[in-house]
Order: C-alpha cells, then sequence, then structure tokens
C-alpha cells in the first residue's frame, strides 16, 4: 500500500511463520498439461510427465499432497504398516514427485529390519 507521502509501505507479515509447515500445492497438474500442449512444438522434450505425455490430475495431485503431509505430519502416531500405505498411495496417485517415493523406500526398510 502507498501511505500519503506516497511510500511504499509494508504492513508487517498477517500470519507467524513458519504456519502450519504444510507445503503449498504445487503446480503439476498445471505443469503437465503445459507441456504436453508444448511437446509438439519443443525441439528437445523434456523428460517430464513420462515425456510430456501424460497429465496429472488435479484431483490426483490433492489427495497425494494430502496423504504425503498427514504420513509426514503424524508420523509418530501412525504405525510403519500405515505410514507405508500412506506413502505407497501418494506416490501411485503423484508418480512424479519424489518425496514420497524416499519416504516409501524409507518405510520399507524399517519394516525389512528384524
Amino acid at each position: 500500500e502507498d501511505d500519503a507521502a506516497g511510500q511504499r509501505s509494508y504492513p508487517g507479515p498477517t500470519r507467524l511463520w513458519p504456519g502450519t509447515g504444510e507445503p503449498g500445492l504445487p503446480f503439476g497438474a498445471i505443469l503437465s498439461r503445459m507441456l504436453k500442449s508444448a511437446a509438439p512444438y519443443l525441439d528437445a522434450v523434456p523428460p517430464l510427465f513420462n515425456n510430456c505425455t501424460e497429465v496429472l490430475s488435479f484431483q490426483s495431485e490433492r489427495e497425494a499432497h494430502k496423504l504425503y503431509h498427514k504420513a509426514v505430519t503424524e508420523e509418530k502416531s501412525l504405525q510403519m504398516g500405515e505410514l507405508e500405505q500412506l506413502h505407497r498411495r501418494a506416490s501411485s496417485l503423484n508418480p512424479w514427485v519424489g518425496e514420497p517415493h524416499v519416504m516409501l523406500s524409507q518405510c520399507l526398510e524399517c519394516g525389512a529390519l528384524p
């Protein structure tokens, strides 16, 4: 906002940092659509979204995000099998994001331990 002297003023933050810790919803669904439509015009097609041939649905992205966030924020109260299922489902809904795959691999490793 501009004050009476025409100076830009900043009223300060309105929320505490870091907030809930929940990451913002990524824009994979939008990006996948943009890349798929642009792919025929590109000299070099990036290897994203199966070489720009697949589209991530908004619903899948939101659900994967929700499952991943639940798993990482409730880790201490969930059993390893529950964590595995949450990360497995998040990975299948949005296979192009690495974090759920990494977390799933850790769940599987922990489950394999005696």
